[in-house]
């Protein structure tokens, strides 16, 4: 386990990101702030290798504090959900991504206060993680956030809010959509046709199906 832990700061970014994996699935509770760390560093590589160890990484902590983690103390979400939350306060949009993907994995209900926060950030792309997020973590109602997100500037932001919509088993999502459906961006209007379609298909509500 020292010897993994101590790969996660190797020239080689192939065997950090070997070491990575190894360490989420021996489900090594002592390698979270670690793995976080790698996270950050590994956020700022732009090339596939970066890429692939990000992967790894977010796979690592998925397996130690994710919602399906086996083996792991119950405290361990907890905790990396600490460590992931300091790292938001970075300057750099990238970090920031990275942590928002991997609390997309792994927030629970509790979690969806920070998560929200989420959608406040100065990147469209992390206010995008954060959508999918909430979807995630509450698909039985429509959070209050996620209507900040119908009226995203970005049309990136309200295509995902319309597919969290169309997933949601929460019946008030009707209206949501229907208006994402009349949207300026033709994309956004077709993502938000679609989950009127296949959630909406068949409501025994007649003046849903009129609409």
């Amino acid at each position: 386990v020292a010897r993994l832990i101590g790969c996660l700061d190797d020239r080689d970014p192939s065997l950090r990101a070997a070491a990575s994996r190894a360490l989420g699935a021996l489900r090594v509770e002592d390698a979270l702030a670690p793995l976080v760390h790698r996270l950050e560093q590994a956020a700022l590589e732009e090339d596939l290798e970066g890429e692939d160890e990000r992967v790894a990484v977010t796979e690592a902590l998925t397996h130690l504090a994710g919602p399906d983690a086996d083996g792991v103390s119950p405290d361990s979400a907890g905790r990396a959900i600490e460590l992931l939350s300091a790292s938001l306060s970075s300057p750099d949009d990238t970090v920031r991504l990275a942590v928002a993907r991997v609390l997309g994995c792994i927030a629970r209900r509790d979690d969806a206060d920070l998560v929200s926060l989420l959608l406040k950030d100065a990147s469209a792309e992390v206010r995008r993680a954060a959508v999918d997020a909430l979807a995630r973590i509450e698909p039985d109602r429509t959070p209050e956030p996620l209507h900040l997100a119908i009226a995203d500037e970005s049309p990136a932001v309200r295509i995902a809010a319309a597919r969290a919509l169309g997933d949601s088993r929460c019946e008030a999502v009707f209206d949501d959509l229907r208006r994402l459906a009349e949207d300026e961006d033709a994309r956004v209007r077709a993502m938000a046709v679609r989950a009127i379609g296949s959630r909406f298909a068949s409501t025994p509500d007649p003046t849903r199906r009129a609409a």
